[in-house]
């Protein structure tokens, strides 16, 4: 179990050197009209653009594995992975530019913060805990992880059950509730992190670099946050904490910065079937605003 929990972890962290450094060659590429499809029909009145082919990875020898890595049409990289050894199936998404080296100074551990609250619940899953419900249920489990330049989400469970499972894990990234009355609860949580943290000496010894480090450069920003640097001890420090997750979660979690990666057993045109509808509906909420639909508010200006 745990190989392939790893497995597609590895794999989404070596989609992310396929990134703004190479998009441009990505570009020429599909632009090639020998790489481009047709597009296929889905009534007889009705077309719909098919996601964009990329260039194959190059695979070992004893890779028995087949990859299709594509580029969907809101601009998420995905790799589909058919592993016909894999007893389960995992998924990860990784949201590139939405780590903490993105956090206000004013908000230290904010990106970590969004990456927990990104869990609770959505518009189409409201109850809180039901992800983490149904794939206990199902032999699966999930994590989640901030660095200082992105943030990684990532399950893994029972074939049988994944379609369900990838429909509720992109849910968080197409509508996701971060409801006011779990923001205080969800500090609390990563409070208890930060101060496990300090029993730690590896994360002592971070702690001290960042300290020695230049306090102009985004290396030195404290990362976990804790109840101080994310105050909720009144209904105003909560609503202004909750209204900042929100501008972070739209600046940020925009599907020109995600990747995804799916393996499993199942057939790569399955796998397609799940992932390109799901996370295509995924909206650039940010683009939305920058395109005068809107107006950002004085925290969405840090």
């Amino acid at each position: 179990m745990n190989s392939y929990y790893l497995y597609t972890h590895a794999l989404l962290a070596s989609l992310l050197f396929l990134s703004n450094n190479t998009r441009h060659q990505c570009s020429a590429y599909i632009n090639n009209p020998i790489n481009q499809q047709p597009n296929k029909k889905t009534s007889s009145n009705t077309k719909t653009k098919m996601p964009s082919p990329l260039p194959q990875p190059v695979q070992g020898k004893s890779d028995w594995r087949s990859y299709r890595p594509l580029l969907l049409n809101n601009n998420i990289q995905a790799l589909l992975v058919h592993d016909d050894k894999a007893v389960l199936t995992a998924c990860s998404v990784c949201v590139n530019d939405a780590g903490a080296s993105n956090d206000p100074r004013s908000l230290s551990g904010l990106a970590h913060f969004v990456e927990h609250m990104v869990f609770y619940g959505s518009k189409k899953y409201p109850v809180e805990n039901y992800y983490k419900r149904y794939l206990a249920t199902h032999g699966g489990r999930s994590n989640a992880s901030t660095s200082m330049d992105c943030a990684t989400f990532k399950f893994e469970v029972m074939q049988e059950h994944a379609e369900e499972a990838v429909d509720i894990f992109a849910q968080f990234f197409v509508d996701p509730l971060m409801t006011e009355s779990g923001t205080g609860r969800e500090v609390q949580a990563v409070n208890s992190e930060n101060s496990k943290n300090m029993a730690t000496d590896a994360r002592r010894r971070l702690q001290i670099l960042k300290a020695l480090a230049d306090q102009d450069h985004h290396f030195s920003k404290f990362s976990t946050g804790n109840k101080e640097t994310l105050p909720t001890t009144n209904d105003e420090e909560t609503r202004q904490l909750r209204e900042a997750l929100l501008a972070f979660h739209k600046r940020h979690y925009r599907p020109k910065n995600m990747s995804v990666v799916i393996v499993g057993p199942q057939p790569l045109d399955t796998l397609q079937e799940w992932i390109v509808p799901r996370f295509e509906s995924i909206p650039d909420r940010y683009e939305f605003l920058k395109n005068g639909a809107g107006e950002f508010s004085d925290i969405e200006q840090l």
